[in-house]
């Protein structure tokens, strides 16, 4: 394993694979929210679950049937 890239880097890695390595709709989509979001990337660690607390709070509560 390679230690992990930063945002910039990893961002002009998919650029370059766009087309050969990753789909390159799926790669455009992908950057285009992380133009418009700012950033795009959650922090690592971060769960999904925390950028949205109700979500997690309605499915911690569901039961299982």
């Amino acid at each position: 394993y390679r230690k992990a890239q930063n945002r910039e880097d990893a961002i002009a890695e998919l650029g370059r694979g766009a087309g050969t390595q990753f789909d390159p709709v799926v790669t455009k989509a992908f950057l285009a929210l992380v133009k418009r979001r700012g950033d795009g990337l959650r922090a690592p660690g971060k769960a999904a679950s925390e950028d949205r607390p109700l979500v997690a709070a309605r499915a911690a509560g569901r039961r299982k049937r």
